[in-house]
Formats: structure tokens, sequence, C-alpha cells
């Protein structure tokens, strides 16, 4: 995968697939990223750059054909012969999806504080990375607890007079962190704090829950745990889950925040453990 960059990161994207062969890959996987019709000039080059290689004597011919040969007979042998549909099914039969929940839901991290519960009819606000994932949270809690009031705002449409009459009216206040994030200023909402030293997303997240102090405080880290501990001090809860992707197959609320919904209406025992130490927390 020559967008890891280990090497491409150093030659050219056609030097980096002329290597790659010479060094036996068959397949010099993603050597750019195709986003407009330059990029597509510049595949084209590294496909003459690798065609002259060979007429130069530089690549072995008969190995790029046998390279090719093991790539097909590969595919020959994991292609399936269904129909599409049939195929489709199969990818999302019922014991692939029971088997992605239940690891979704013994993934799950208790990371600081108490269990956290939500009330059956209460009103619980969402701030969430995008509306994606407010949607997602949302349709996951309300398909396990229809009693539950919910109001949500995203960080990519956020306005903060809105959020603080939000907060005054919840019960629950839940704020969700995906790392890495972008900063508050380029997502736009958050330019009037001025009585914070810095916009980015976590700060102005702090901020907030630290101003509804008197009401059930949870903190959701969606991706990477490690910025928790910033948040040890104004959260009753800490939640990892390890993944923020909102959909799920078919359109489903994605498996993290279906089990995030299970856990915070007490249908399932938070188990997981983190997988590294960390300060703070």
């Amino acid at each position: 995968a020559l967008d890891m960059r280990a090497i491409s990161e150093l030659i050219s994207p056609q030097r980096a697939v002329i290597e790659c062969f010479r060094a036996g890959v068959d397949i010099a996987l993603m050597p750019l990223l195709l986003r407009d019709e330059s990029s597509l000039q510049q595949l084209q080059d590294i496909l003459s750059a690798a065609a002259d290689a060979v007429r130069a004597g530089e690549l072995d011919e008969l190995q790029l054909r046998l390279s090719a040969q093991r790539i097909l007979a590969l595919r020959s042998a994991h292609s399936c012969a269904a129909t599409q549909s049939a195929a489709l099914e199969r990818i999302g039969c019922e014991a692939h999806l029971a088997l992605q929940q239940r690891i979704a839901e013994h993934s799950i991290t208790l990371v600081h504080g108490v269990e956290p519960a939500l009330v059956p009819g209460s009103l619980v606000h969402l701030l969430m990375p995008c509306e994606d994932s407010a949607r997602a949270l949302s349709a996951a809690l309300l398909d396990r607890d229809a009693s539950l009031r919910i109001s949500w705002q995203a960080l990519d449409d956020f306005n903060m007079e809105r959020e603080r009459d939000y907060i005054a009216a919840a019960a629950t206040y839940l704020v969700a962190v995906n790392e890495p994030a972008m900063s508050a200023v380029e997502l736009g909402g958050a330019e009037d704090l001025g009585e914070l030293p810095d916009q980015s997303p976590a700060t102005v997240q702090q901020w907030l829950l630290a101003k509804a102090g008197d009401r059930q405080r949870i903190v959701l880290m969606l991706g990477s745990p490690y910025r928790a501990g910033q948040f040890a001090s104004v959260a009753d809860s800490i939640l990892a889950s390890y993944d923020g992707a909102p959909a799920g197959y078919r359109g489903d609320p994605g498996p993290a925040y279906q089990a995030l919904a299970a856990v915070l209406t007490g249908e399932v025992k938070v188990i997981g453990q983190l997988p590294v130490s960390m300060d703070g927390v």
C-alpha cells in the first residue's frame, strides 16, 4: 500500500512502483490519489514508466507476467459465482451481523468514572462531531428506548447560543470526541468564545462540559482514546468505542453506535478493557 508512504514519501510515484516490482511485489497498491484529471495523467505516466522499465531490461517481463497470473488465480479462487444479491446476502447474513455487533459491544470500555445510565423518558442532549454521527446515535438510542427525548447539535454546524439552551433543558449531556479532529474555528460557530485559550473542538467541549456540571455528563471517545484524560475532570463517565463510523450495513447506525446505545440504555454491561495504559484516567 504505497499510500502508507514508507517509500513513496521519499521518491517519485513512478520510481516507487518500479522499485516495488523489482523487489518482487505483485501489486503496487494505491501509488497515488485519483482526485482529478491531472491525477489520471499521473497514473498513465506510472504505467508508461513501468513499461519503459521492462523495455530497458530494468524489470523482468516474465516476473511481471507471473505476478499477473498469481493475481488472476487469487481473484478466481475467492470470487463468488452467485448473483450479486446472493453475494450481498452472504456478506450481510445474520451470523455475520451478530458477530459484528458482539465484537462492538465487547469493545466498549469504561475509561473513567461510573458506568452511565440514561433515565427512561429523560431529555438527552448530544454534541456530536458531524450530522451523520448525531443522527446515527440518536436513531440507535431511540431504537432501544423510544421514551427518550433527544436533542442534538453537530460540530460541523454549531451554534453556541443554541447549545447553551439545549444543555439547560437536558438531564444528560453527552459529548462525542472524534480524534483527530478539525479546529472548531474551521468548522464554524465557536469564534465568539474569547475566554478560551484556544478553540479546538476538545477545548470547546471541555468548556461546555464544565458549564453543565449539575447534569449527568458522558464523554464518548469514538476514535482514539488517548485524549480521554483531558475530560476526566469534567465528565462523570468516559466511554471508548474505538470507532466513529456512523453508517453500518444497509444504512443502519454503525455497530459502535448501536453498542454505545445498548450500554447507555442498560441493555449491555461494559466489559471492554483499554489495550494501553494512559495517564490521567
